[in-house]
C-alpha cells in the first residue's frame, strides 16, 4: 500500500493559533478522492466501496464542517459564524477540520473523501498541508445523463440543489472549477493517479470498475 504518497507533504504556512501542523504522518491511510459532476454518482459509489469494505471509512468535506459546527469548539463556533453568513470557509480551517478526522481514522486502510477538491484552490491547500492523495477517481458521465438522473433524483430527494433553477449554475461550477482538477490529475506523472470510470454504465458496472481499480492500485487488499 502506498502510504508514502504523504512524504511530500510540507506544513501548513499561517496555520491557527493553538492548533496542531495540518502535515500528516506517514502512518495515515491513504487518501482517495471521489469527483465527478452533479449527478454522476459520486456520493453513492463512494459510500457503497466504503460499505463494502469495513476497512475503509467515508465522508464528505460538507459533513465535517457541519459536524464541527455544531461540536461547539472554538474552531466550530469562527466555522458556524463563517458559515451562518454565507461566507466560505477559508482553507485552513478546512485543512485543520480535516487533518482532526484523517488521524482520527488513523486506523482504517484508506479513506474516501466524497466531492472534493472542487476547485484548484482547495486541491493547492490539500497538497499544501497533505501531499498528494493516492488515488483520483473521477465518475466520467455526459451533462445529458447527468441531469436525467438529477431530475428523477429530484421528485422525491428534496435537495434544494437539485431543482432545475440551480442545475445550469451547478454544471457551470463544475465545468470551470473541478474540471480542471480533473485534468490536473490527468497530466500528473503521467496520470497514475488518476482512475477515470465511464459513469453512464448502470451502478453496479460502476462499483465494480472502481474496486477493481483500487485493487489494481494496492488500495482495496483485504479481499472482501
Amino acid at each position: 500500500m502506498e502510504l508514502g504518497v504523504f512524504s511530500r507533504a510540507v506544513p501548513c504556512s499561517g496555520r491557527m493559533e493553538g492548533s496542531v501542523s495540518t502535515t500528516l504522518s506517514r502512518t495515515t491511510p491513504p487518501v482517495v478522492f471521489f469527483l465527478g459532476g452533479p449527478g454522476s454518482g459520486k456520493g453513492t459509489c463512494s459510500q457503497r466501496v466504503s460499505a463494502e469494505n469495513p476497512d475503509f471509512v467515508y465522508f464528505s468535506v460538507g459533513s465535517l464542517l457541519r459536524a464541527e459546527k455544531q461540536s461547539g469548539s472554538e474552531l466550530g463556533k469562527a466555522i458556524s459564524g463563517l458559515i451562518d453568513r454565507g461566507v466560505i470557509v477559508p482553507p485552513e480551517m478546512s485543512m485543520a477540520v480535516m487533518r482532526r478526522a484523517l488521524e482520527a481514522h488513523a486506523h482504517h486502510s484508506a479513506v474516501l473523501i466524497d466531492g472534493f477538491p472542487r476547485s484548484l484552490q482547495q486541491d493547492d491547500g490539500w497538497v499544501e498541508s497533505f501531499g498528494l492523495p493516492a488515488l483520483v477517481v473521477v465518475l466520467d458521465s455526459s451533462e445529458e445523463c447527468m441531469r436525467l438522473r438529477l431530475s428523477e433524483r429530484s421528485r422525491t430527494s428534496g435537495r434544494a440543489d437539485d431543482k432545475v433553477s440551480v442545475l445550469d449554475k451547478r454544471f457551470e461550477q463544475y465545468a470551470t472549477e473541478t474540471r480542471p482538477v480533473e485534468q490536473r490529475y490527468a497530466a500528473l506523472e503521467g496520470g497514475r493517479l488518476l482512475l477515470t470510470v465511464n459513469a453512464m454504465q448502470d451502478k453496479e458496472s460502476v462499483y465494480q470498475d472502481v474496486k477493481n481499480g483500487l485493487i489494481h492500485k494496492g488500495i482495496w487488499t483485504n479481499g472482501h
